[in-house]
């Protein structure tokens, strides 16, 4: 068993001295278009954080409201939040 993995490790590193240029050539091709689309999406994305990025350090997001820019999204919508303390609810203003 272990003779069979020495021969094949053997035989797996003669293929990339011979054709190893060959197996590079033939993967960049196979591979050209993908790797152009998912550098093509990343720099999408780039570009759309650092639109948000200057858009929040600007303070001119939509939605933003007072000084904390917070819109209250995600959170009760009441302007209050609800506290636990010692098993009793406590609302305060935010």
């Amino acid at each position: 068993m272990i003779g069979t993995f020495i021969i094949g490790a053997i035989a797996g590193g003669a293929a990339m001295w011979f054709y190893g240029d060959r197996i590079r050539g033939y993967v960049d091709d196979a591979t050209r278009g993908a790797r152009a689309r998912a550098a093509d999406t990343l720099q999408t994305a780039t570009e759309k954080m650092q639109s948000t990025k200057e858009r929040i350090e600007s303070g001119s997001g939509a939605g933003m409201t007072g000084s904390s820019g917070m819109t209250g999204t995600g959170m009760t919508g009441t302007g209050t939040s609800a506290t636990t303390m010692g098993g009793s609810h406590e609302r305060r203003a935010i």
